[in-house]
């Protein structure tokens, strides 16, 4: 179980052995490499790259393949797109410094010679190489030939050499030069070696297992090797034996080998059978199956301590981090209970209140308070937040073991945590059976659970309080708005009241007086044209300059049109009186502010007002307004605040007619906007009030935020985004009743107010 030549040591320390490099876009075609290097790429030289019997390989300056020619990928036994990023790193021994090495051959420029290549399925080949750095910018080449064959050959004949003047065992040295090279070679190496026979008797071995097993070679040559090896691997060792005669020629395994104070050591193997005889060369990784063991452990445990981490912190509810936290002790540390408790010292006496816990068995449950007195030692090692173990077994706690043998548990562990905000509290483990003492590696990674849990809780209790303050900062602007919201509400409905008042005063008296009077002038002017028509009966040929006055003046004309101008005036005085009207209802100034009324005679009052936007008179077209007007009776409310909720939900729906009305501009589909009031009487006493439009819409993002303070879609200066905010208010909480708003981008907006028709 041998290899020739220097396989057991370490590869020569020039860099030969990095310089298989990578392909970084190689295909699977027939030529085997569908990416060349710059110039490379020229069909003579790319013949020559993909024909060639040695291996040809090409890295960058990390040493990764960039490409490999069909002989390279055979010699590794990987296909071109299996070699893209790996290094000659990844076929040497695990003791290789590949960082080093690289960076002493990109310094050299140059290196040749021999080394053995490791492949992935552990067959060893030994190469020749000559490598060149830099024959292109940041390119470097390497070509390999494999010679395995011949050095096998040589070995071969070699080893018949020794058998041939030697033919008995043990091999005694003769002074052939062959046979000199291979006892000096046995001397100074610090790997060990031995050759064997077929009866698996060492033959010749090295004295570095003098070192490693302490027996003297005299011991040891003529030994069954079998001897040696521990019981429980010798099933696997002759197996690897005889799977090293089926034609393997390299054979790599690992089995544990009796030193003479009774201990074993792990040795690595790497055996190659010649002729009768097969040499071998190994290692002690004893310590580095201890270090990686331990190092493994470490990996498992802090996997497992970040799978707990996790599943406590994955929530900022401190009932969930510590059902969470019980949970995962139990599942993971096969823990048969875990439960978590608090501290209470306002209790009288001091209690400690078990809250949660999870559990493997049918066991009896441990939630509830417990004197602390009853346990003197284990609230000490609280206090001092210390874990306290317990077996119920040995140990001389009254009651702790009352309480152990009550629960059916024969180890007991407390876990104290101590919070940032001043809280004591801990977890209490519990397991079943007298094999299951705990352990240190356990009591440590408890530990760490338990720093976990701590902060976990104190971001729990920072996350309460913050939301605490939240809701209290949320409450405060909630007021806030509606304290500003109601300022500027009674400001603006006092300003309407004074100028609809000032108005109303000033426009009514003289309105008053010229329709007061219209009927007087009427009378006055059809007397007198009866006395023109009694004197032109009467005196039916009158003087010249009379006839001359009647022609100047057209007195056919003023008889016929100056009625005409009388009955206009007094249609324009009465517009003006119902105008004057319309403004006093829909601010109530002659009403209570609270009392019945008919909504009809509000809504038609604000239509009035509203009258220059939807009859066309403005720049927009004019808008048809559809009443559906049901049977309601009269409604107590608010008449001007009412009056003011119908203008905002008119001008609204006004607004979103003239923007959709200006998005069509210059499209041939006639449109015409549409306003359409509808009043029922619903269930239980309420009116329901619809204003529906067939504007330009909303989006449900704007649909959702039309009811909030200041939010407005309008450009500045052409909306507050008070008005809605302040008809929600009015309807909501001065009537009691509802606002709700559907929206359909592209097609209207329906508002409706539902109010309860009397008082509650």
């Amino acid at each position: 179980m041998l290899f020739p030549r220097q396989i057991w040591t370490q590869f020569p320390q020039c860099c030969d052995r990095n310089l298989a490099l990578h392909p970084e876009s190689v295909s699977t075609g027939v030529s085997g490499v569908d990416f060349l290097p710059l110039e490379l790429d020229h069909p003579a030289l790319k013949t020559l790259f993909t024909q060639a019997f040695d291996a040809i390989l090409i890295a960058d300056d990390q040493g990764q393949y960039r490409a490999a020619n069909p002989a390279a990928c055979q010699l590794l036994k990987m296909p071109p797109y299996d070699l893209i990023g790996r290094s000659i790193g990844d076929f040497a021994t695990q003791d290789f410094n590949f960082k080093q090495v690289w960076q002493k051959f990109l310094n050299q420029g140059e290196a040749q010679g021999e080394f053995f290549l490791i492949r992935d399925d552990g067959e060893i080949r030994t190469v020749q190489y000559r490598a060149t750095a830099h024959f292109l910018p940041h390119l470097h080449l390497s070509i390999l030939r494999d010679i395995t064959v011949q050095v096998f050959d040589e070995a071969e004949t070699q080893a018949l050499n020794v058998q041939k003047h030697s033919p008995q065992p043990p091999i005694e040295p003769k002074q052939e030069t062959a046979e000199l090279e291979l006892e000096q070679f046995f001397n100074i190496s610090l790997e060990l070696l031995c050759i064997a026979d077929n009866q698996g008797r060492f033959r010749r071995l090295n004295r570095a297992w003098e070192t490693m097993l302490g027996y003297s070679l005299a011991e040891l040559e003529g030994k069954p090797f079998l001897e040696l090896v521990h019981p429980d691997d010798i099933e696997a060792t002759l197996a690897a034996m005889a799977d090293l005669d089926a034609d393997h020629t390299v054979l790599r395994f690992v089995n544990r080998y009796r030193a003479k104070n009774g201990e074993y050591r792990a040795i690595e193997w790497s055996s190659v059978p010649y002729g009768k005889l097969t040499y071998a060369a190994a290692r002690d990784i004893t310590e580095r199956l201890a270090t990686e063991a331990t190092l493994e452990a470490l990996v498992n445990r802090t996997k497992l301590l970040n799978k707990i981490s996790v599943e406590i912190r994955n929530s900022l509810d401190l009932d969930r981090i510590l059902q969470n936290a019980v949970k995962a002790i139990v599942t993971e540390l096969n823990v048969d209970v875990c439960a978590f408790g608090w501290y209470r010292p306002e209790s009288n006496p001091p209690m400690w209140e078990l809250v949660k816990e999870q559990k493997k068995l049918n066991l009896p449950s441990w939630l509830g308070c417990y004197k602390m007195e009853d346990f003197p030692l284990v609230a000490a090692h609280i206090f001092d937040e210390k874990i306290h173990q317990f077996n119920r077994h040995t140990s001389e706690e009254i009651g702790l073991t009352e309480f152990c043998e009550e629960v059916g548990i024969d180890f007991y562990l407390i876990l104290p945590i101590h919070t940032a905000g001043g809280q004591i509290g801990g977890f209490e483990l519990g397991r079943v059976g007298r094999d299951k003492p705990w352990q240190e590696d356990e009591i440590e990674l408890l530990q760490r659970i338990g720093d976990q849990v701590a902060i976990a809780i104190y971001q729990a209790q920072l996350y309460q309080e913050s939301q605490a303050k939240t809701i209290k900062l949320e409450q405060a602007y909630q007021e806030l708005q509606q304290a500003q919201t109601q300022l500027i509400q009674v400001e603006k409905m006092s300003s309407l009241g004074q100028l609809v008042a000032g108005i109303a005063h000033e426009i009514n008296n003289p309105v008053s007086f010229i329709y007061g009077n219209v009927a007087h002038i009427a009378e006055y002017i059809n007397n007198l044209l009866d006395l023109i028509a009694l004197y032109q009966h009467n005196y039916p040929q009158p003087k010249r300059v009379i006839l001359e006055q009647i022609e100047a003046i057209d007195l056919d004309f003023i008889l016929a049109d100056l009625p005409k101008i009388l009955e206009s005036m007094k249609t324009g005085a009465a517009r003006i009186r119902d105008i004057i009207r319309s403004l006093r209802t829909f601010s109530k100034l002659d009403e209570a502010e609270f009392k019945a009324i008919d909504l009809h005679e509000n809504l038609d009052s604000t239509l009035v007002i509203l009258q220059n936007k939807t009859s066309g008179r403005a720049e927009n077209s004019a808008i048809e307004v559809i009443k559906c007007y049901g049977d309601l009776p009269l409604v107590e409310c608010y008449g001007g605040l009412l009056n003011q909720v119908f203008m905002d939900l008119l001008m609204n729906g006004i607004d979103a007619i003239i923007e959709r009305e200006n998005s069509q501009e210059g499209e041939q589909e006639f449109y015409q906007g549409q306003i359409t009031i509808t009043t029922t009487l619903g269930e239980n006493n309420r009116v329901l009030i619809s204003i529906a439009d067939n504007g330009v819409g909303m989006i449900p993002e704007v649909q959702a935020k039309i009811f909030n303070p200041f939010f407005t879609t309008k450009p500045v200066g052409k909306g507050t985004g008070m008005g809605l905010a302040t008809s929600y208010q009015i309807v909501t909480q001065n009537h009691g009743g509802s606002l709700v708003c559907s929206s359909v981008y592209g097609q209207g907006s329906c508002f409706v107010i539902e109010l309860p028709l009397c008082r509650e």
